[in-house]
């Protein structure tokens, strides 16, 4: 949410399973939180109102079910001129939507995937670099890296040995330094 806001983010919506983890969503300033354990239909209404002021971006980490109520919602909600872009990233709710043809004729939706692959290697790059740097003014100045690492919680889980090799190539980007 931070690097978010720091993107320029206005409002940030976040969802999930765990009320605990959305009321800590919250306190570090989500604009709204939408609990996914709702029945289908009250979940589109809750993507529905949230989003009837138009949403820019959703970052999908979920996929399944949540998804396909997301997307029916925006196309039923009307934003219209205001196109949304919907990043699919992950997929810990399921391997797969049904995705009704309206959905897309009727909305300005734009569906991409973010992976390896889905960037050119320079681009993608230079924008880990930007992420570093902002990275700084949230965190220790002295090492934006490890900052960012914990930002992104990578660190008491079992990708905490990638810190060190995080911090590696970290240093390498913010130095300009080729891979």
């Amino acid at each position: 949410m931070q690097v978010a806001k720091h993107l320029g983010a206005g409002r940030i919506i976040a969802t999930g399973r765990n009320l605990d983890v959305l009321r800590s969503l919250a306190a570090l300033g989500a604009s709204a939180t939408i609990p996914l354990g709702e029945n289908e239909a009250a979940l589109e209404e809750s993507f529905i109102e949230q989003t009837t002021a138009g949403v820019d971006v959703v970052l999908d980490y979920l996929w399944g079910k949540s998804a396909e109520a997301l997307l029916r919602a925006a196309a039923r909600s009307g934003t219209g001129a205001v196109p949304m872009r919907f990043v699919q990233i992950g997929a810990t709710r399921g391997s797969g939507i049904t995705l009704p043809a309206g959905v897309l004729r009727s909305s300005p939706i734009q569906l991409m995937g973010s992976g390896l692959g889905s960037v050119a290697n320079d681009r993608l790059v230079h924008c880990i670099g930007e992420l570093l740097k902002a990275a700084g003014p949230v965190g220790s100045k002295s090492q934006p890296e490890r900052s960012l690492c914990r930002r992104l919680s990578l660190h008491g889980t079992r990708m905490a040995a990638a810190c060190a090799q995080c911090s590696r190539l970290a240093r390498r980007i913010l130095e300009g330094r080729n891979l």
